[in-house]
């Protein structure tokens, strides 16, 4: 069983070290149902029109003013950083692959963003001292979807201030909603996906990983050889048992021996 572990874990390892290549080369580790759909829409519009429509992430699109809010922006946005930016006039053609394709490859949770209706019904304004100020980035679909989203989700400095706001969240991610306070799951913004400093922080993660599970192999490694060598040594003998337990009833009396020796 050991044996069985320690093959466990080396695999564990090298799933590691390739995500750690990974990361090393500036791929990030997206859910795989997200880069799925990706690639089937962009090459289904590319069979239908003969032109490359690009569909990017959004949280590709996005960096984040002051680090200190990362976790806030990462834990709230949640799934819907994953989300996929498609084109207005691509929407509901794109819609309808989606569709097509969800069952046979098993994609779930994966968004479509239909930027072109909510362009026309989105009037809203950012509020001032709103999560959305702390959003940075040039592309003009990502600018409008981070100000739906984040637009009236106020920064507060404790939970002191959410007495202030309908919704609000701190840095340590404390959030107030729907007249409900609560903590998120830091699963959420465990690994981060957003903005350039990402990168080097989920590297930091898997690198710490990667550490603990080479500690624990060279742990189960050692026990293994130890169990491994007591397994082949000879049996004792019924006499050499019966020796044996003499010796440590006898061994026993010796802390009394030596007192009264003293």
């Amino acid at each position: 069983e050991l044996k069985l572990r320690a093959r466990q874990i080396a695999g564990r390892i090298e799933e590691l070290s390739g995500r750690i290549q990974n990361l090393k080369k500036g791929i990030k580790p997206y859910p795989s149902r997200v880069t799925a759909l990706k690639s089937w829409l962009e090459a289904e519009l590319f069979k239908r029109h003969g032109k490359a429509v690009e569909i990017p992430i959004f949280a590709e699109l996005l960096e984040i003013r002051d680090p200190a809010w990362q976790d806030a922006i990462e834990g709230y946005l949640d799934k819907q950083k994953f989300y996929l930016l498609v084109p207005d006039q691509h929407f509901a053609e794109a819609n309808r692959i989606y569709n097509r394709i969800k069952k046979e490859e098993k994609i779930y949770d994966a968004g479509l963003v239909d930027l072109g209706r909510l362009r026309r019904e989105y009037r809203g304004k950012p509020a001032v001292n709103s999560l959305a100020e702390e959003i940075e980035t040039d592309n003009r679909d990502a600018r409008l979807y981070a100000d739906y989203l984040l637009g009236n989700v106020m920064k507060c400095e404790d939970p002191g201030d959410f007495a202030t706001c309908r919704t609000g969240i701190t840095k340590e991610v404390m959030l107030y909603k729907n007249y409900v306070s609560r903590r998120l799951n830091p699963a959420r913004y465990a690994d981060p996906f957003i903005g350039r400093r990402s990168l080097e922080i989920q590297l930091q993660n898997l690198t710490r990983q990667l550490e603990e599970e080479k500690r624990e192999l060279q742990s189960t490694q050692n026990e293994h050889r130890l169990i491994d060598r007591a397994a082949k040594e000879n049996e004792m003998s019924e006499f050499e048992a019966e020796q044996l337990g003499k010796a440590v009833e006898e061994a026993c009396r010796i802390p009394a021996l030596a007192e009264r020796l003293d």
